[in-house]
């Protein structure tokens, strides 16, 4: 069975069970933003599309 991978922004500090259920999937990126509410796409656009844009690369560079 094939994974699409996935890209994850946690508002808060991540959790061990978290973390854990994070682990279940094949190829996820995590990124923490503690403190920065649930818009981060609006609170810090910069920072977001920096995140997005490598996760963009790392999707391209594991399709082959």
């Amino acid at each position: 069975m094939s994974m699409c991978p996935a890209l994850a922004c946690s508002v808060g500090a991540v959790t061990d069970s978290e973390r854990e259920r994070f682990g279940w999937l094949r190829d996820v990126k995590l990124e923490e933003w503690v403190g920065d509410g649930h818009f981060v796409h609006l609170v810090d656009p910069d920072r977001f599309a920096g995140a997005f844009l490598r996760f963009v690369d790392h999707c391209n560079s594991s399709d082959s």
